[in-house]
């Protein structure tokens, strides 16, 4: 399936700036960048504060359980390796 493009009225989601200087520069990881955005959209998600992702949402969640996994078998260790470098930045 093919990008092709962004629906009318679609929700935006904000990003903290930081991500686009220094982090863009330090972050060479794939899978490290795909899991701080799919943090960012589900901490947007959240209501209330103080807001927090915990391991099992992160699991849970089909997108980036997909998206770092291969050859149709799910690699929770992948998304652990990312999710630890992550929170690690």
């Amino acid at each position: 399936m093919s990008f092709t493009g962004f629906p009318p009225n679609v929700h935006s989601v904000p990003v903290p700036s930081p991500l686009f200087g220094p982090l863009l520069e330090q972050i060479n990881d794939l899978d490290e960048w795909k899991c701080i955005l799919r943090v960012i959209w589900l901490l947007h998600q959240k209501k209330g504060h103080p807001s927090f992702v915990t391991l099992s949402e992160m699991f849970a969640d089909q997108i980036l359980v997909t998206t770092l996994s291969s050859d149709d078998s799910v690699d929770y260790g992948r998304v652990k390796r990312a999710l630890s470098a992550t929170v690690s930045r």
